[in-house]
């Protein structure tokens, strides 16, 4: 099995990668976009496909930073074997929207291997304001050693389209766990191996009367672009409340986001 997975490893650092998503849920936003190696729910849709395989839920979420800027979801990792999600986002940016589906499959390979596989199709302008479309995949691995997860994304796994600059990337990252309530994580995308073009650093505090607070950074050494990001949450058995913030490029700008996670 280890061979399988280092197999697996090697190659997918063989692809060149690129920076480019297509939407940063809630909890990225929040955690300086350094959740590729988290046990996450419907966040992982997006971030990790493999990244919901240590969990034990069905739950719906829904998160919004305005009427063009939004995305919902459904997760059910209940069921026994494969879990699935579905999710549907859209984005609006300077009077351009960009909108797409993502279908995901996930599996536990081992005690401590996930894996998992998204579709996704996604519509929105091009670089010269005319409709462009992607349809791709993205592929995600998770090795879970309790209080140490890493996490591998390769995103837009068919080539992506480069007029969209949504391009093939490579996610690694890690996050560690201090008794449940102290979280650090950090994830980089890059290029060519240890050459990324953009690096995160998010820390989560949970506490124990249901509420948890959280914090990050990122930036992108090949640009004078940086940010911090900061969010909270109220946590209850069955209903979650969401709010993140991200200070773009040092306080210059800032964008909220809203959301809510339902546990059934």
């Amino acid at each position: 099995m280890h061979r399988y997975a280092l197999s697996a490893l090697l190659f997918v650092v063989a692809f060149q990668a690129h920076a480019a998503v297509d939407y940063v849920p809630l909890q990225e936003k929040s955690q300086g976009q350094s959740l590729t190696g988290g046990n996450v729910l419907n966040d992982s849709l997006f971030s990790n496909p493999a990244g919901s395989t240590f969990t034990q839920v069905y739950s719906l979420d829904a998160s919004m930073q305005g009427l063009n800027n939004f995305a919902v979801s459904v997760l059910d990792t209940k069921t026994e074997g494969v879990g699935g999600g579905l999710a549907y986002f859209r984005r609006g940016i300077e009077g351009a929207r960009t909108q797409g589906g993502r279908v995901n499959l996930a599996t536990r390979v081992s005690d401590m291997l996930g894996a998992g596989a998204s579709g996704k199709y996604v519509v929105g302008p091009d670089s010269k304001g005319q409709e462009a479309k992607l349809t791709d995949v993205d592929l995600g691995l998770l090795a879970n050693f309790s209080y140490f997860v890493m996490g591998l994304t390769l995103r837009n796994a068919l080539g992506g389209n480069d007029a969209m600059e949504l391009k093939r990337e490579l996610a690694l990252g890690a996050r560690f766990n201090y008794k449940n309530q102290l979280f650090f994580s950090a994830t980089a995308i890059g290029t060519k191996g240890i050459d990324p073009n953009q690096v995160g650093f998010g820390m989560e505090f949970v506490s124990p009367y249901y509420f948890a607070l959280k914090g990050g950074y990122y930036f992108q050494p090949r640009t004078p672009f940086q940010s911090w990001t900061a969010g909270a949450s109220f946590i209850s058995p069955k209903l979650s409340l969401h709010y993140a913030v991200e200070f773009k490029n040092l306080l210059r700008g800032m964008e909220h986001q809203i959301g809510l996670t339902l546990l059934m």
